[in-house]
């Protein structure tokens, strides 16, 4: 099962078959729309269900960066087409943290990618993962 799991992973990155969907934030003090959160959907399913899945597998199989990197450039690419300027609502990116630690990881490739596309960095931000792998590395450890 692995080798096929490697198989789909590797052909969702090589054949970009991600989209990326986005879901209202609403504010809790009058009700309007606050910002967007953009979540990465997969296109194609086979032995991979879902992100969470598609992500777990990408940790495991050494190809993170490649698909944190896929998922951030439709995110953004997405955003640009779908949010016409002037866009006065926050941007909302997951991000997970272990990508850094994939040495093929590329510091400042989504403030480039802002700023090449003219998306304001003030109205960007990155949700970070981090609690939720935390846990779940505290689950394996006992």
């Amino acid at each position: 099962m692995s080798q096929k799991i490697q198989e789909d992973l590797n052909y969702i990155i090589d054949n970009k078959l991600i989209k990326t969907v986005f879901q209202p934030i609403v504010s809790l003090r009058d009700g309007s729309i606050f910002g967007h959160e953009a979540l990465s959907r997969i296109t194609c399913k086979d032995s991979i269900k879902n992100p969470d899945q598609l992500f777990t597998e990408a940790a495991k199989h050494n190809c993170l960066w490649q698909l944190e990197l896929l998922c951030r450039t439709k995110a953004l690419e997405a955003a640009f087409v779908h949010m016409v300027p002037p866009y006065n609502k926050k941007l909302f990116i997951n991000v997970n943290p272990y990508t850094m630690n994939d040495e093929s990881f590329k510091r400042g490739f989504t403030r480039e990618f802002l700023m090449q596309y003219s998306i304001d960095p003030i109205k960007f931000r990155k949700l970070n993962n981090t609690l939720r792998f935390l846990i779940m590395n505290i689950l394996k450890v006992y």
